[in-house]
């Protein structure tokens, strides 16, 4: 990736998707929005240390960047954050055991929220792909006899030398 699209070109706060809780938003160039791991996980209820260690080996770590943030206490410093599209799925990686009985239950609509919205996305991408084959059947079939097609109208078009 560029390094001008890594640039952070705004700090502000958002509230989580699915939560009420508002975290510093970093917001790149190239329109990406990221959020500070350690925010969730404070957001939460739980420990940075013990779960972004486990979660740098999973998929989701994958959007992962560690970027600059300024904070109140201790200034300017780096530290890892994930795309606002990615944070629902850390609602799910750890032991909700953890946390509060109120937190518990928004854990569990938004998970079920964000499960909703995969399904849906899931069902918009064989949508495409059905008409997406259809086409190219359509196409295939209709080009399937093109190359005699050309060669009758070779013989018709083609002009003999005795012509002249």
């Amino acid at each position: 990736m560029e390094e001008s699209q890594l640039a952070v070109i705004e700090q502000t706060t958002v509230a989580l998707p699915f939560l009420d809780e508002e975290v510093p938003a970093l917001f790149m160039a190239d329109g990406r929005i990221y959020i500070p791991v350690y925010e969730v996980c404070r957001a939460l209820g739980i420990s940075p240390d013990t779960h972004i260690r486990h979660w740098q080996k999973l998929v989701v770590w994958m959007t992962a960047r560690k970027l600059p943030l300024q904070t109140e206490k201790r200034g300017r410093r780096l530290v890892w954050c994930l795309l606002i599209s990615q944070v629902p799925y850390l609602y799910s990686l750890f032991d909700w055991q953890l946390v509060s009985t109120q937190r518990l239950i928004q854990l569990r609509w938004a998970t079920e929220e964000q499960a909703k919205l995969a399904d849906m996305a899931y069902q918009i991408m064989q949508k495409d792909y059905k008409v997406l084959r259809q086409g190219l059947f359509r196409f295939l079939i209709m080009y399937v006899n093109f190359e005699k097609i050309l060669q009758r109208y070779t013989d018709v078009l083609v002009v003999s030398p005795d012509y002249y």
